[in-house]
């Protein structure tokens, strides 16, 4: 008569300890899976802020005019400037008005760093007043340090635009590029330098069929001086 023979106690605490041993190292293997991919998915929601952040401020710096404005004190800006807060503040074309409302199409932008977000400013219209409220943007989050510069024509860095003294020719420094500089998580310093289109200056914005400056898309810009202006008028 034959007899099965089964598992002995020691053979099934030795099976049940490997098996313990594989589902130990599977449990960390896995644990370890999930969390590259959480940091990878991190990173690259990460990537997509910044190269937003950077795609905004390439389009606003691209599209400088030489536009001055003034303050809600009634006081003229010049059409970029830099205070030693590192507050960075211009004029830009191109605001688009799909809407045709009564506004230009030319936009006063202004870049300030708050508790480590990187905001960017507008207001509704250029010369405000004390009623005019802005609108902020954040654009970019977990800044650390964030420095702006003014570069210009002699290629010399300006830490606060306009500078306070003109070139050694007695002529009014011109700028050429903006450079950022930031220290920014989890890529640590990140630099970018953005070259300036020269325009002429804006005198107006000039609608063919309403008023001027209400957008709308039909509008021509005028450039250049008002003995230009005088000319092609």
């Amino acid at each position: 008569m034959n007899r099965q023979r089964g598992f002995t106690l020691m053979e099934m605490l030795v099976a049940l300890g490997i098996f313990a041993v594989i589902g130990v190292l599977s449990s960390q293997l896995l644990r370890q899976t999930i969390d590259v991919s959480e940091v990878l998915m991190d990173r690259g929601d990460r990537l997509v802020e910044l190269q937003r952040a950077m795609n905004v401020m390439s389009r606003d710096f691209q599209q400088i005019v030489a536009r001055t404005v003034r303050d809600e004190f009634g006081d003229q800006s010049g059409h970029i400037e830099l205070d030693q807060f590192g507050v960075l503040k211009f004029t830009r074309m191109g605001w688009s008005n799909l809407l045709n409302r009564p506004r230009s199409t030319l936009q006063r932008v202004e870049y300030v760093l708050i508790d480590g977000v990187l905001i960017r400013r507008y207001w509704p219209v250029l010369d405000r007043t004390e009623s005019t409220e802005p609108i902020d943007q954040e654009l970019l989050t977990e800044i650390e340090e964030l420095e702006f510069i003014v570069i210009d024509a002699n290629n010399v860095d300006q830490s606060s635009w306009p500078p306070l003294m003109n070139n050694i020719d007695g002529t009014e420094p011109v700028a050429v590029a903006i450079q950022l500089n930031m220290n920014v998580e989890p890529y640590g310093e990140v630099s970018r330098l953005w070259l300036l289109l020269q325009f002429p200056e804006i005198v107006e914005i000039i609608e063919r069929d309403g008023l001027p400056g209400n957008g709308g898309g039909r509008g021509l810009p005028i450039f250049g001086s008002s003995q230009q202006l005088e000319r092609r008028l």
